[in-house]
């Protein structure tokens, strides 16, 4: 789904693969939509990872390390944190576009 065509009053939950995170989309908050990432905590390293600083030199250097932790062919094992992580980000995402909603409506019935 692409986030430009969401409604300013939605919410956006991100779920990354293990070790990659990207903030692509916080800027379309600004819009009004409310944006929630998590990463997955447990995953395998890419093969060459101890060549470099760390997990993001790696990508930003190895164009094969950046698609190894963005890949969508990776099997994904979520954990019990994991699952609790997505789960308050899916309860703060519905809160918030609950309260967009709400605020929506009642704007709407003061200025009829």
């Amino acid at each position: 789904v692409n986030s430009v065509f969401m409604d300013s009053r939605s919410s956006l939950v991100e779920i990354f693969p293990f070790g990659f995170e990207h903030d692509m989309y916080r800027q379309a908050s600004g819009s009004g939509l409310g944006y929630y990432t998590t990463t997955v905590l447990r995953g395998k390293d890419y093969k060459n990872l101890r060549l470099f600083a760390s997990r993001r030199d790696c990508m930003n250097r190895d164009p094969d390390c950046k698609l190894w932790y963005r890949s969508d062919h990776r099997t994904i094992s979520l954990s019990h944190t994991d699952l609790i992580v997505i789960r308050a980000a899916i309860r703060s995402a519905i809160a918030y576009s609950r309260k967009r909603m709400l605020e929506s409506v009642a704007s709407r019935s003061k200025h009829p």
